[in-house]
């Protein structure tokens, strides 16, 4: 079910998302993961999903698929965070941004 306050997935339907997407390499050369992982890079620390889409600029759909593809390839880490979830760059991602 989408959250109808954030429009993003419930955390129930992003795991079921990302364990059908297990099956296939995510790929991070994606343009919105790559700009994800350099923005986050940029950015020195974990950020929101909320202030990530002001600063990514693609549309949110983009951007939630691709923290999915992201998270299953151990890139970032997705953390509920109270009303919030907040992307974490893992260090296999800081090796990805800079490649």
């Amino acid at each position: 079910m989408i959250d109808s306050m954030s429009g993003f997935l419930a955390p129930e339907q992003r795991v079921a998302r990302v364990r059908r997407r297990a099956s296939s390499e995510p790929d991070a050369s994606t343009d919105a993961s790559l700009v994800i992982l350099k923005t986050l890079t940029a950015n020195d620390g974990p950020l929101p999903v909320s202030d990530l889409l002001g600063k990514v600029h693609a549309s949110s759909r983009s951007v939630v698929s691709a923290l999915d593809d992201l998270e299953a390839s151990g890139y970032v880490r997705l953390v509920d965070d109270a009303r919030t979830e907040i992307v974490t760059l893992t260090d296999a991602g800081r090796r990805a941004a800079d490649a």
